[in-house]
């Protein structure tokens, strides 16, 4: 066998050609790289879903989450857990660290569905939030208020907080008659000259408002009523094929439907497919969910959120 050198690789004669040990090493690397992966893959195996679903290593791995960022989705869905072992004391727990992953990106959705400033969006979420931007928005429209007013202004408000069996579309009306009725009230301006922007930018700040508050559920029965509710009022809405007729402007077909969801419904895709099939499994089985199927769920949430962050950075 004959040989001859030329920079990185050298001639082999028995095989006529040249032979490179760097690509030979990375092959070799790349190869063990492989295995290493495999077993990962191997040991991790199939990850247990609610509903009776499940999803493989393999597919994870496909979607670009690698078996490290898997596990450090499941530490941090171990901490979100908070040690609860058994069901329904680990409900809470697992629902509000759903719900607290997919708010953030709900609320930022919304605020440009809605063409609102997002830090009045936030403003809007905040206990007494509501109450400061509606202050703003009457000192701005020059409304004036009495104490008499206040006092019945307070019960409006508290009215559409807790009056039950209600969505936020039907508690940001109660607001919205409470605003007019001022507004028509002697020496104030009259509903006819509130500006129809800005009073619109408002109601959607209450509706955000209130679907946060519709939405701090402990419990599936609380989130199943929720949907049901949303679905009734749908049915409702459909019948009466509400619309909006604004002068000079077309009519929206059914545009009160618009706004009849629950704010789960602007969350990211992978929070959206965990609360359905956590809604869907005990009509699935009777079996209450392990401690590790609510892991694996709580970990795929964050991992789908860790790929949509992702993409985003590469599109921009």
């Amino acid at each position: 066998m004959s040989q001859s050198f030329d920079g990185d690789r050298f001639w082999v004669s028995d095989i006529d050609g040249y032979v490179s040990p760097s690509a030979i090493q990375a092959a070799n690397e790349r190869e063990e790289q492989e295995r290493l992966l495999n077993e990962e893959l191997e040991a991790i195996g199939d990850i247990k879903l609610l509903s009776l679903k499940s999803i493989s290593a393999r597919a994870l791995t496909a979607r670009g989450v690698s078996p490290e960022e898997w596990r450090w989705a499941l530490h941090e869905a171990d901490t979100a857990l908070s040690g609860e072992d058994q069901w329904p004391v680990s409900e809470r727990p697992f629902l509000k660290s759903l719900f607290s992953m997919g708010k953030g990106y709900a609320i930022g959705r919304y605020s440009k569905w809605e063409d609102i400033t997002y830090s009045s969006a936030i403003t809007a979420t905040l206990t007494h939030g509501l109450r400061a931007l509606l202050e703003q928005y009457l000192s701005g429209e020059s409304v004036k208020v009495s104490a008499a007013q206040r006092v019945w202004l307070a019960s409006a408000l508290k009215e559409a907080e807790s009056k039950s069996g209600l969505v936020a579309y039907d508690r940001t009306d109660i607001l919205r008659t409470a605003i007019h009725t001022l507004a028509d009230s002697p020496g104030n301006p009259g509903a006819v000259a509130l500006n129809s922007e800005t009073t619109r930018a408002l109601l959607s700040l209450a509706r955000l408002h209130y679907s946060i508050g519709e939405i701090s559920v402990g419990s599936l029965t609380e989130l199943r009523s929720l949907e049901n509710l949303y679905a009734t009022a749908r049915s409702h809405a459909l019948e009466q094929n509400t619309g909006r007729s604004i002068p000079g402007k077309r009519h929206i077909k059914n545009w009160t439907l618009r706004h009849l969801h629950p704010l789960t419904y602007l969350f990211p895709f992978s929070i959206r497919h965990a609360i359905d099939r956590a809604l869907r499994h005990g009509s699935l089985t009777v079996d209450n969910p392990e401690r590790s199927v609510l892991l694996n769920e709580l970990a795929l949430a964050r991992c789908g959120i860790l790929l949509m962050r992702r993409e985003a950075r590469n599109k921009s």
